[in-house]
Formats: structure tokens, sequence, C-alpha cells
């Protein structure tokens, strides 16, 4: 997760942000370029996001009503559940894996816990259990289905790094619930010999 290409450019980034804060415009056009370039990408994410509720219902389908109904209230949930949980993650980041253009290799499965496709996967279903929790609501705002994606990305670096900063409790809960689950189950697991995913 560390780019060492772009940790030697961090002086020049330095140098670039005191240039543009001593006005010189062929930096502040440029951006503004990069500004653009991200809100129209923010804009398509609400149009690729917006049906995460039927997507979501369609994934609690895969549950039975009392594993949902444990879900909901917060109960401690049965080892059956885990399992099943655990193997939807797997399933999850294959289809990253076998979808992604620049995924052209795939790590030996006991690596898969230390890769961002899994830990995407382990975050998205977690978000899953907090739609479950909070009702299972069909009509979300598609803008903050958006942010909820992006906020998932930030959760998932964050967990190969020391944690996240932020004053949004849901992406604090989520991130240290995905922290939890890594650190006492899933990547003791990856380590036993014969480990498999599902």
């Amino acid at each position: 997760m560390i780019d060492w290409d772009q940790t030697r450019q961090f002086e020049t980034f330095c140098n670039l942000v005191n240039g543009l804060k001593d006005g010189d415009d062929r930096l502040r056009f440029e951006i503004q370029d990069k500004r653009n370039e991200a809100q129209r990408h923010l804009a398509e994410m609400v149009e690729e996001t917006k049906d995460l509720a039927i997507d979501y219902s369609q994934m609690q389908m895969a549950f039975s009503e009392a594993e949902i109904k444990k879900i909901r209230l917060n109960e401690p949930i049965q080892s059956s559940t885990w399992e099943k949980l655990f193997e939807r993650i797997t399933k999850m980041a294959a289809d990253f894996f076998e979808l992604h253009p620049n995924a052209n290799k795939w790590p030996k499965r006991s690596e898969w816990p230390n890769t961002f496709f899994y830990r995407f996967a382990l975050l998205q279903h977690l978000h899953f259990f907090y739609w479950i929790r909070n009702g299972s609501p069909i009509r979300l705002n598609a803008e903050k289905i958006r942010n909820d994606i992006v906020d998932l990305n930030f959760a998932t670096f964050a967990t190969f790094f020391d944690g996240v900063m932020t004053n949004d409790q849901k992406l604090r809960d989520l991130h240290l619930e995905a922290k939890v689950m890594l650190e006492e189950f899933i990547l003791p697991l990856a380590n036993k010999t014969n480990y498999r995913l599902n």
C-alpha cells in the first residue's frame, strides 16, 4: 500500500503547493482541472451506486430470517452465520480480482486478507450489516450512498495503516469492526496451514 515513487515526489508536491500559494496561475488551472475531474467521477458514482439498497436486499436473501433478526438486534451471531459471511466476502473479493483491469496476477489464497479487494469486500459486508441494523430501507439518498462507498474506500485503506482520522462515527465504527475482525479472526486463520477462505 506504499507507493515509493509518489513518496519520493513529496518535496516536489510541497514546492507546487507553495507555488500555488504564491499565485502561480498555471498551478491554479491544473488544480481546477483535477477538481472538475473528481466532480465528474463523483457524479458518475451516484449513478453507479444508486441501486445499492436493491443489491443489499438480494444479499439479504442469503441469510435466514433468524440470522437477519440477530444482525438487526446486534445480538451475538452463530458460527454458521460467520462462515456464510466469510464465504460471501471471499466470493466478492474473487469477483473484484476477476473484473479489475489491473489485477492480472492473483495472490495465494492465504494472502487474500492482505489485499485491498478482500478488505473492501469485508467493509462492504459490514456496511450491509449496518443497513440491516437500521431497518433495511429501500429508498436511500443516492448521494449519501455514494458518500458511504467513498468512506468504505477510506476505511479500507486505513486497515493497512494506523487508523482513519474522521469525526464520522459510522465510518469510525465500520473501520473498527473491520480491524477487529481482521486481527482477531481472519488474519490468524490465514496464517494457519491448509487455511481455506471458503
